[in-house]
């Protein structure tokens, strides 16, 4: 009987509970990031700080960088330095305006997407997820010169020879702004919903990953759960607000978290001011703090989202 006891003593210091391994798959899936993270982010990250409030001379002789402490004076430069504030001062902007607008519209398609009775819903699933596959490194490199040649959508109208892209003709055609003024909206809703459209052929290009995510929460919803609420006689529209948004809203945060670090990482124009900085001026304690304030900022804006949508989220138990 004792021998039995300390058997089952034994097996249970051993026994990981079944939340336990959930957690253990989720932390080796996670891994490589891990690694990445402490083995190659961190050390770069630590090196772009000290760079940033140091004097850098590049030493020939040992081919690695000497460092002089100089405190912010490279920060202070960065102040000075206006085509980079009114880029930063763009990217906040854009960002205010690309976040929302792509996670509605992935939501709205993955909605979309998940009807069984939507035709074709597997090749428009293809459809949208084809850009991703475009904007990677071989990809888009391949097809660079084709698509800024087609990257337009231009037309000869008689003497005026107007060029305009297919979003400013889509918004012509149906003529927004009037219809807004005529409602009396206020100058910044006009503004964002104007830009909005000028910005739907990027909004399509930016949100395949987005619309994965949220396939995959709603496919992840029990059928029972609506089963035993159309039991108890609730609507399409009851079901989408108190079912369907609540179960996936973890994926909600996660696909705006994602968003705006995408929009962030984007921004060519600042990464382009960052290396001529660097490489064209040679004033790499000053880039650095350029890369040091902008991370800075995409973090603040990550955290700010972060805080403000979890309280709202709900983790089903």
């Amino acid at each position: 009987m004792e021998s039995t006891v300390q058997t089952v003593k034994k097996k249970s210091r051993w026994h990981i509970p079944l939340e336990r391994k959930r957690q253990l798959v989720g932390y080796w899936f996670c891994l490589p990031v891990i690694f990445g993270f402490f083995c190659v982010f961190v050390p770069g990250m630590v090196s772009t700080f000290v760079y940033s409030v140091s004097e850098v001379q590049f030493n020939p002789e040992t081919f690695q960088m000497d460092t002089l402490f100089v405190g912010f004076k490279n920060y202070l430069a960065m102040f000075d330095n206006a085509k980079f504030l009114q880029a930063l001062t763009t990217a906040l902007k854009d960002m205010a305006i690309n976040v929302p607008v792509v996670v509605l519209f992935s939501f709205f398609l993955a909605i979309l997407l998940n009807r069984k009775n939507f035709p074709g819903r597997t090749f428009f699933r293809v459809i949208f997820f084809l850009p991703v596959i475009m904007d990677s490194g071989a990809a888009s490199t391949a097809g660079a010169g084709s698509i800024d040649q087609y990257s337009e959508f231009s037309f000869d109208a008689s003497a005026s020879g107007m060029t305009s892209n297919i979003a400013s003709q889509f918004a012509n055609v149906l003529n927004i702004q009037a219809f807004l003024e005529q409602l009396t909206f206020s100058t910044f809703i006009m503004d964002f919903v104007l830009k909005s459209v000028d910005r739907l052929n990027t909004t399509i290009n930016s949100c395949g990953i987005q619309v994965i995510i949220f396939l995959g929460a709603l496919q992840g919803v029990s059928p029972s759960v609506f089963e035993a609420a159309e039991v108890e006689c609730l609507t399409a529209w009851e079901l989408f607000w108190k079912i369907t948004l609540p179960l996936i809203s973890p994926m909600i945060l996660v696909n705006l978290v994602y968003t705006a670090i995408d929009s962030f990482g984007d921004n060519a124009e600042i990464l382009t001011i960052i290396d001529e900085t660097w490489y064209a001026l040679e004033q790499t304690g000053t880039a650095s703090a350029m890369t040091v304030f902008y991370f800075l900022c995409s973090t603040l804006i990550v955290l700010l989202i972060v805080g403000v949508v979890s309280r709202v989220v709900f983790y089903e138990e």
